[in-house]
């Protein structure tokens, strides 16, 4: 549980090799491991120290092969790529009232933000 401000800062923290306001946190090491593959490519699934990698369904379809991210049940979602030194951070409650039937909605959601974010950057 957190504020939208509080994880934008966490991740400009990660997204600068885990500095933040003149003061590290994180190691450049333990920052690489956040977005580094750790599980045999034969899986064919990609999660990190803590995240999740280049997962189309909820990352979209302009992320990196660094873009890492997590997702909440209730549908909020942070997700950064360091590549294009960006990322975005929405919190929802997407289950209230009720959980939707449509489980996938809330990913078609999260893409399109993420598309819509990570098109528009250069890098």
């Amino acid at each position: 549980f957190s504020t939208t401000p509080d994880l934008l800062r966490f991740l400009a923290m990660i997204l600068n090799q885990g500095e933040f306001g003149g003061s590290r946190y994180f190691s450049r090491d333990t920052v690489a491991l956040m977005y580094s593959n750790a599980l045999p490519e034969s899986l064919g699934t990609a999660t990190a120290l803590g995240w999740e990698l280049d997962q189309e369904r909820f990352m979209g379809t302009h992320r990196t092969g660094m873009t890492f991210g997590k997702t909440g049940f209730t549908g909020c979602t942070i997700v950064a790529d360091p590549q294009k030194d960006s990322g975005f951070v929405f919190l929802t409650n997407h289950t209230w009232p009720q959980r939707r039937k449509d489980k996938e909605e809330i990913n078609r959601v999260r893409r399109t933000l993420a598309d819509l974010i990570f098109s528009r950057q250069g890098r």
